[in-house]
């Protein structure tokens, strides 16, 4: 063989090299674009929900809003029935939480992605979100299913399931709680939306 030959063997195999070599930074450029576009959708749908059901929480549990409709509900005749107008004012948030199912089940649906994604231990505030919609369902049932004569009392039982449906303004736990997981999850969230 020549030394022509021989050079030209060499400059193949070096290009072949060069190809390969920006074949495989362009698989892992590509990659990493893929994962990053994936985080930055379930990111975004995730803020969202996230917003909404805290919108929707928060206006569940203001006490004018639960009047309102309770006043609406006692017009054209309630689902169930209630002796007395203090426990249908008591079903209202559980109920407006109920109705907004769809919502919560995207929510609950879209957690495992969102771990895949973020990590398990990024889950804490899909986990508070969960406990609060229980919370609120449970002591809106609970006050609902109690007798005038329980509520009347106002025992810690009763004391603490108003104060789960009820908004109390500053120092109120459920607020709290909310406001935490939705700091959590901008914290998560936020830098891959930038």
């Amino acid at each position: 063989m020549s030394g022509w030959q021989i050079t030209a063997l060499i400059l193949q195999s070096l290009a072949a090299i060069v190809v390969a070599g920006v074949a495989i930074i362009g698989l892992r450029k590509w990659r990493k674009d893929i994962v990053w576009k994936r985080k930055f959708e379930v990111a975004e749908k995730t803020l969202v929900l996230f917003y909404q059901i805290e919108d929707l929480i928060i206006w569940a549990r203001y006490i004018w809003v639960s009047a309102e409709i309770g006043t609406k509900q006692a017009k054209e005749g309630a689902r169930t029935q209630l002796t007395n107008n203090q426990k249908k004012l008591f079903c209202v948030p559980g109920e407006l939480i109920i109705e907004e199912k769809k919502l919560f089940a995207e929510l609950f649906t879209i957690q495992y992605s969102f771990m895949a994604l973020f990590g398990e231990e990024k889950i804490d505030p899909f986990k508070a979100i969960h406990g609060i919609h229980d919370e609120i369902i449970e002591a809106s049932k609970f006050l609902q299913a109690s007798d005038e004569k329980k509520i009347n009392e106002g025992g810690p039982a009763v004391q603490k399931r108003i104060g789960i449906i009820w908004s109390k303004g500053t120092g109120d736990p459920i607020s709290k709680q909310l406001n935490e997981a939705v700091a959590q999850i901008e914290e998560t969230c936020r830098p891959y939306l930038k």
